[in-house]
C-alpha cells in the first residue's frame, strides 16, 4: 500500500534548521583566522559562496547514511512510501508481544518494556529475551533473512513535578541509539532538570541529536529568574546563540507578548556571524507596527570574523510586501532574495526525488 506523505510537516523538522540559514546565511568553507578588510565586492561574493556551501551541506546531510536508512526503509519516492504494509505488520508484531505495565499514575514503566526483541524472517514474528535495555533487532528491508538494524533505548529517567497542582512526571535522562550493520546511524541523548515549585521551568536543558553523519544539539539554561540562554548546534558546524530576557517570573500564567522583554542573538558559521538585539517590549508595545517599528527594534549586523559586512534591514516593496535587505558598508544595498532564492531552489531540488514536485509548495 502506498502512503502520501504531508510534505508540510513530513520535511518541517529538517527544513526549519536551513530556513533559519536561508536567512541569516552561511558559510560551510572555513575562512582564514586572520581578520582583512574586504570590498563590498568581496563580501557579496562571500555571502554568495556561503549559500552555495550551505546547499552542499543540506545535500550531504540528505545523503547521509542516517537520512539514506529512513528514506530506504519507509521507501519514500516522489511523495509516497510503499513500505507501509511490511512495516505495520512487524508494528503489531512488536505491539502482541510487548508487555503491560501496570503503573496508572501516568510514569513510563521502563522497566516493564526492558527485553530484547528479536525479528524471526521465517514465523514474521518477534521473540523476546531478558534484558536490562529495550533493544529491537529488525531487518531495513522485507527481502532480508538478518537483523541488521539495531535500535535501543538504553537508559530513562524521569521525576515528578507539581504543575497547577497536578502531579506530572517530567524526564530527566535517555539515552536512545541505533546502528545499522553495527555502525551508528543515529541517536538520542537527553537530559534535563527543572525548577520545583507550583510550574517548573527548565533549569538546565540538554538534547543532542545524531544523525549521521552530522550531530545536532539543544541546549537551555536558566541564568536567573528571568533570563534563559540558549544554544543549537544546527549541523554543518553552524550555532544558534540567544539570551531572552523576561519582565515577569509567574510562568503559570506566561504570555509571550507581555511577558518577553528582549532577546540578544547571534549566528555563527566560521568566520561568517550575524548579530542581533531585538527590543521585544518596545515593539510588542506598538500598535499597528510598521516597517520602520521594525528596524527601529531589531538591530542586525552581517560580519566576517570582526569585521562588519553590513546592516540587515527591512524594506517595503511593490505588492505590498516586506523583504530584507543588506545595507553594505559603503552605503549600496541589495535584496537578499538574490541569493536565497537560488539557496531555496537548490534545496526543493534536494528533496525533490524523495517528495516529489510538492516541494515547490513548502516556501
Amino acid at each position: 500500500m502506498k502512503k502520501t506523505i504531508k510534505l508540510k510537516y513530513a520535511i518541517l523538522p529538517i527544513v526549519s534548521i536551513f530556513l533559519l540559514s536561508s536567512v541569516l546565511i552561511y558559510s560551510c568553507t572555513k575562512s582564514p583566522s586572520s581578520v582583512s578588510l574586504t570590498t563590498v565586492a568581496e563580501d557579496k561574493q562571500f555571502i554568495t559562496s556561503s549559500f552555495n556551501s550551505t546547499s552542499a551541506c543540506i545535500n550531504d546531510i540528505v545523503k547521509g547514511n542516517g537520512a539514506q536508512s529512513l528514506i530506504n526503509f519507509i521507501k519514500l519516492s516522489n511523495g509516497t512510501t510503499s513500505n507501509d504494509d511490511w512495516i505495520n505488520k512487524m508494528s503489531d508484531a512488536l505491539d502482541s508481544i510487548f508487555p503491560q505495565s501496570t503503573k496508572q499514575d501516568g510514569t513510563f514503566d521502563f522497566a516493564a518494556y526492558t527485553g530484547t526483541y528479536t525479528w524471526n524472517h521465517k514465523t514474521q514474528t518477534f521473540s523476546r529475551k531478558q534484558s536490562n535495555t529495550i533493544s529491537i533487532e529488525f531487518p531495513s528491508d522485507s527481502t532480508l533473512s538478518n537483523n541488521d538494524i539495531v535500535a535501543t533505548f538504553q537508559s530513562y529517567t524521569e521525576k515528578k513535578y507539581q504543575v497547577n497542582s497536578q502531579d506530572n512526571y517530567f524526564p530527566t535522562s535517555a539515552v536512545i541509539n541505533i546502528t545499522k550493520n553495527g555502525s551508528k546511524i543515529a541517536g538520542v541523548n537527553y537530559s534535563g532538570t527543572f525548577s520545583t515549585g507550583d510550574f517548573p521551568t527548565p533549569q538546565d536543558i540538554s538534547f543532542s541529536i545524531n544523525l549521521a553523519p552530522y550531530d545536532y544539539s539543544i541546549k537551555v539554561t536558566q541564568i536567573n529568574s528571568t533570563q534563559f540562554q540558549f544554544t543549537a548546534n544546527l549541523g554543518c558546524a553552524s550555532v544558534l546563540n540567544a539570551k531572552l530576557t523576561f519582565n515577569n517570573s509567574d510562568y503559570k500564567n506566561f504570555n509571550a507578548k507581555t511577558y518577553l522583554d528582549n532577546i540578544i542573538f547571534s549566528y555563527t558559521k566560521d568566520n561568517f556571524i550575524i548579530k542581533g538585539n531585538w527590543d521585544a517590549k518596545t515593539f510588542n508595545g506598538l500598535n499597528n507596527p510598521n516597517t520602520k517599528d521594525i528596524n527601529t527594534t531589531l538591530n542586525l549586523t552581517v560580519n566576517n570574523g570582526s569585521s562588519k559586512i553590513g546592516d540587515l534591514k527591512f524594506v517595503d516593496v511593490a505588492g505590498g510586501g516586506r523583504e530584507l535587505f543588506v545595507v553594505y558598508k559603503d552605503g549600496t544595498t541589495a535584496n537578499t532574495s538574490i541569493d536565497y532564492n537560488p539557496f531555496l531552489t537548490n534545496v526543493k531540488n534536494i528533496f525533490r526525488p524523495y517528495f516529489g514536485n510538492g516541494v515547490d509548495d513548502w516556501f
